[in-house]
């Protein structure tokens, strides 16, 4: 056989070895010739139970106790528990036991014991000085309700017409110079506004003072104003409110027909706020409308009472009637503004 032949088959069987060692070990996972894989398991292992064993003891029903449990407390020796009587709480001597623990403490109840019995609240308790005893005390809550009511303020003797008319004007100012006074007063007039004139005396001399209105409500009265400044604005333009008080009612010509507005009967005007309330609590009481609303006069403040509105007149006339039928209450039939 030629050498070369041999040496072909020598590196032949050479390279089938090296297929037959290496090639296993790509599906084993492991080398020729190492330890086979184990399996490793991951559960806990239970926890060892000590073996399980049954007593039974005999327990005796408590006695009942006769009397409450007291705490004997005293600062000599002897720290042990005294063997404690039938049917009774056993006595604890503590030794140096604070002052304030005395035998007529309540001890707390021991477990499963049955909290200590008081005595039964006595049926006429003692009664502290300037208290109220419990007879008193049921007395007044027995009591009819006219005698809780809360006193009410005595009325003034305002009549009831007092400052029930309140009208704003547009002052326009006042001129010693009369000729020119009446000459504004005569453009304003060919606006469509009525105006009035009012004389006076400033520093001994004689002046007009020129004014707008007078209006039932303030919005008519704002509108005449800007109406006054935008044709004459060098003159100076204030809108004012005035009150006057009626002597009767008011005639049906203070609120023509068409007019936004309504009619009230005022009861009164009162300088206290306290009594124009508690007027006003009465009328309500009894059925009407009543309410208060404030008014500024020369003097201050008023509280006016009030009843309504009424849309008519004539309703509000009725009103009238009928609060002075059922309350002998006078009025004074206004427009409500």
């Amino acid at each position: 056989m030629d050498a070369r032949l041999k040496q072909r088959l020598v590196g032949a069987a050479v390279l089938l070895a090296l297929i037959v060692i290496v090639v296993p070990m790509f599906f084993s996972g492991h080398e020729q010739g190492g330890s086979a894989t184990t399996s490793v398991s991951l559960g806990i292992p239970a926890q060892p139970q000590p073996p399980q064993q049954s007593k039974t003891f005999a327990l005796g029903a408590p006695t009942p106790a006769t009397s409450a449990p007291t705490v004997s407390a005293t600062t000599a020796g002897g720290a042990g528990a005294q063997p404690a009587a039938t049917g009774a709480m056993p006595t604890v001597t503590i030794p140096g036991a604070p002052a304030d623990v005395g035998s007529t403490a309540l001890p707390r109840p021991a477990p499963g014991m049955p909290a200590p019995a008081q005595a039964p609240a006595s049926a006429n308790p003692p009664t502290a000085t300037g208290a109220v005893s419990a007879a008193a005390h049921a007395a007044t809550l027995a009591a009819p309700a006219a005698a809780q009511r809360p006193v009410v303020a005595p009325m003034t003797t305002l009549p009831p017409g007092t400052a029930a008319q309140l009208h704003y004007i547009v002052s326009l100012g006042a001129y010693t110079d009369l000729g020119n006074a009446r000459a504004l007063a005569g453009r304003v007039r060919k606006l469509g506004v009525p105006v009035d004139e009012q004389a006076l005396r400033v520093a001994g001399k004689p002046a007009l003072r020129i004014y707008a209105g007078p209006y039932a409500n303030r919005a008519l009265a704002e509108a005449a104003r800007l109406r006054i400044h935008a044709a004459e604005p060098r003159t100076t333009a204030v809108l004012v409110a005035q009150s006057t008080t009626l002597q009767a009612d008011q005639p049906a010509a203070d609120l023509p027909a068409g007019r936004a507005g309504g009619w009230v009967v005022q009861l009164g005007a009162f300088d206290n706020p306290a009594t124009a309330d508690s007027l006003k609590t009465r009328v309500f009481a009894a059925g009407f409308p009543a309410y208060t609303d404030t008014i500024r006069v020369a003097s201050g403040t008023l509280w006016r009472v009030r009843v309504g509105p009424e849309a008519s007149r004539d309703g509000a006339l009725a009103l009238r009637a009928q609060i002075k039928a059922k309350l002998g209450q006078d009025g004074i039939v206004a427009v409500a503004h």
